[in-house]
């Protein structure tokens, strides 16, 4: 794991509701403290509505649901997928998630795509 920030993404995957494939975990950063932290599940919401038509709230959009835009502009969002076995998998954002990001003001995204490597996104 690279950092603590993406460690601590991972433990927050673990309590998705959505078990079956797709656990994932988000920590929203800024100045060194967390922010809000999410997970992926089957909660409806009007908030991530407004950006994607899907029915499932994505790890993204719970940590950067009902957070001002003057704590989330210029904030890191650390995303991380976990397998049912806990390995760290791909999660780069949907283009919806990414879209949501810029709308908060969010400068970077950094996701995973093994046990060890990261990649990011600059917004």
């Amino acid at each position: 794991m690279s950092n603590k920030w993406q460690a601590r993404a991972v433990k927050i995957a673990k309590k998705s509701t959505y078990k079956e494939r797709f656990r994932h975990g988000a920590v929203l950063v800024k100045g060194g403290s967390v922010i809000q932290e999410g997970f992926n599940s089957f909660n409806y919401s009007s908030f991530y509505h407004r950006f994607s038509e899907w029915g499932i709230e994505h790890a993204e959009a719970s940590a950067l649901h009902q957070v001002s835009k003057s704590k989330t502009t210029g904030a890191v969002l650390y995303v991380v997928r976990i397998n049912k076995e806990g390995y760290t998998r791909y999660s780069k954002p949907c283009l919806s998630c990414i879209k949501l990001a810029q709308f908060c003001g969010v400068r970077k995204i950094v996701y995973s795509i093994t046990e060890t490597l990261f990649g990011e996104i600059k917004l």
